[in-house]
């Protein structure tokens, strides 16, 4: 019956061939099983298009696709609406699995995904469903899910890895609402603690957390301000004004929508920000990390982030401090001293007694870490971090006249800044507690950085020697 409607239509008798065979029938197209002077014999095409099919599975080049098969570049065959339908229900359920779990998944900043990772767990809700997923619709679905859900958790969905500088799940990761670095000078940790003259350091020291095998990263000063906030020195090796054009913590803060300004004593004394010294020594740039960055010295909104410290009292008050403050006194506040006549106060002879460097600057930290702690920025997870950039000048023929040597975590053997104090003031955290684990400059910035999931700079990023300080700042909040 069929065969007579196809003769009465002006047709052949004969099976009916689908759309693809009909093509391969045409006119001077090679037949199956026809010998090719030069080339191969050809195999069926519906056969010809499984083999496709496999090569396609097996996610070969598509060159390859051409030299194994005939007719492999021709489109794959589209997967139904239902097909498709049953797809995307399946990846509404995943994501609904992932929103069930109820974690609290904090915002990444992610260096990149395992990709790999992603591409099977979607390969296997599309076979699931009945369809092989290409690579575009691959990525529109990935898209799709990112958008629902968020990077972080469609992480936690598939189960992944990501390369970043901190994981989620470490119980010292935290958000930090507000960070203050704080950078004293020039005293080792013996000189201070157990000294009368300095009250208030030793009092936070039994009330907050203390690292007790804390160096500096080198000597002298001003590799160490390098370092706290870039993640290394930088081939900076002394205290003479320089220009270096390196990341910093300062892109990385701005790069995470944050803001951050640099708080220096005495700098309304200088003509300009770039000044090597103003107010008779009270001011000095080596102890002003941000001017040396090129990518900071040539942006005039990244330059007017750097003010007098007097600024962080309205900002205090206002409630408008920014995300990162690092506060850096002056000469006569950060016990370093300064050349001058017996009757100077600040003078460096004057170290030890009631009107000595170290009871002004242990008084300039009592004054204003109170300030802080008593402001509306004192709220969350904010923390403090006090530290000193180097131990003693002890007039030592060698290492610029610093006799303590001792460093960790990525410094330079034999050429580390000496055992210093540093003690860390979490809101979230509020009992005493001490760390003997070996820290220097770099784990204030890998800290800084993982709370925030910035990512790392130089030294911070060898985790497994440059530890965060998490047993400090307290646990997650």
């Amino acid at each position: 019956m069929v065969d007579h409607l196809r003769q009465r239509r002006g047709r052949s008798p004969g099976p009916r061939l689908g759309h693809r065979a009909r093509l391969d029938r045409r006119p001077g197209r090679p037949q199956p099983d026809q010998y090719i002077p030069g080339g191969r014999e050809l195999s069926h095409p519906s056969r010809n298009r499984d083999e496709c099919r496999q090569h396609r599975r097996s996610r070969k080049q598509s060159r390859r696709f051409d030299d194994q098969c005939h007719g492999c570049s021709a489109p794959p065959l589209q997967a139904s609406r239902g097909v498709r339908r049953r797809f995307a229900s399946r990846i509404v359920h995943l994501v609904r699995n992932v929103k069930r779990r109820g974690r609290r998944l904090r915002r990444l900043a992610l260096e990149s995904a395992d990709r790999a990772a992603l591409d099977s767990r979607f390969e296997r809700a599309g076979w699931r469903a009945g369809v092989s997923i290409s690579g575009a619709s691959r990525g529109f679905w990935m898209r799709r899910v990112i958008a629902a859900t968020g990077f972080a958790t469609l992480l936690a969905m598939i189960g992944g890895s990501a390369s970043v500088s901190a994981d989620s799940s470490r119980p010292d990761l935290k958000n930090y609402q507000h960070v203050f670095v704080i950078m004293m000078e020039n005293t080792g940790y013996d000189a201070l603690i157990g000294n009368p003259n300095a009250p208030w350091t030793n009092t936070a020291a039994t009330t907050y957390g203390l690292a007790t095998n804390y160096t500096g990263v080198t000597h002298p000063s001003q590799p160490n301000y390098i370092a706290v906030t870039s993640g290394s020195i930088n081939g900076v090796k002394n205290d003479n004004d320089t220009t270096i054009n390196f990341p910093n913590i300062v892109d990385q803060v701005e790069g995470s929508g944050r803001t951050w300004k640099g708080y220096m004593q005495s700098l309304s004394l200088c003509t300009t920000k770039l000044d090597h010294a103003c107010g008779n020594q009270l001011y000095e740039r080596k102890h002003n990390p941000f001017v040396s960055y090129q990518n900071v010295q040539s942006n005039p909104a990244r330059m007017a982030n750097i003010v007098d410290l007097a600024q962080l009292d309205s900002d205090l008050t206002s409630g408008n401090v920014p995300s990162y403050s690092f506060i850096a006194p002056d000469q006569c506040n950060d016990m370093h001293g300064r050349a001058g006549p017996s009757s100077d106060p600040c003078r460096f002879a004057n170290v030890q007694g009631p009107g000595g460097l170290i009871a002004t600057g242990d008084a300039f930290l009592s004054k204003w870490v109170g300030k802080i702690m008593a402001s509306p920025a004192w709220n969350g997870n904010s923390v403090i971090f006090v530290t000193w950039d180097e131990s003693d000048f002890t007039g030592s023929p060698t290492h610029f006249g610093f006799g303590d040597t001792s460093g960790c975590c990525d410094a330079e053997p034999g050429n580390g800044g000496g055992h210093v104090v540093t003690i860390v003031i979490s809101h979230s955290n509020h009992s005493a507690v001490t760390s003997d684990v070996a820290y220097n400059h770099y784990s204030i910035l890998r800290t800084i950085q993982d709370g925030w999931q910035l990512g790392c700079l130089g030294f911070t990023c060898d985790t497994a020697n440059v530890p965060a300080m998490g047993a400090l700042t307290g646990p997650q909040g």
